[in-house]
């Protein structure tokens, strides 16, 4: 009997987190490939994910949350299960830099080096561009 509850319970957990996770994404107007993507795992992964089938490590959830520009409570918690009332901004740069933070956040020292150089000569164009 004891187990059958705690079963319950954690299917009951994995569902909401998995609401949270899909509502907030699409909130967000992140796909669920660009999502697997920024986490490393797979579409289906995070599909069983989003639909419950799968419990997410604390790992996995904390990623997801930092890619949505979400605190962590935000997922986890059963009173976020409502639809939102408001549209997203279409030119939301939060997300855009949340993105951006978790892929360099993996690069190693000399990538890092080497994308900060690109983004100096594409910032450079851009001013010479507007000086011409």
């Amino acid at each position: 009997m004891r187990k059958e509850r705690m079963r319950t319970d954690k299917v009951a957990v994995h569902k909401i987190v998995g609401e949270n996770i899909r509502r907030e994404r699409m909130f967000r107007k992140v796909s669920r490939e660009e999502l697997a993507d920024l986490i490393d795992l797979t579409v289906s992964h995070v599909g069983l994910i989003e639909r419950g089938e799968r419990g997410a490590t604390i790992v996995v959830i904390t990623r997801i949350a930092k890619v949505l520009g979400l605190k962590l409570e935000t997922l986890l918690n059963e009173s976020n299960r409502h639809p939102r009332a408001v549209k997203p901004d279409k030119n939301s740069e939060n997300i855009v830099q949340n993105k951006l933070l978790v892929v360099v956040s993996e690069l190693n020292e000399s990538e890092v080096d080497c994308l900060t150089q690109m983004a100096k000569g594409l910032i450079k164009l851009r001013k010479d561009k507007e000086n011409y």
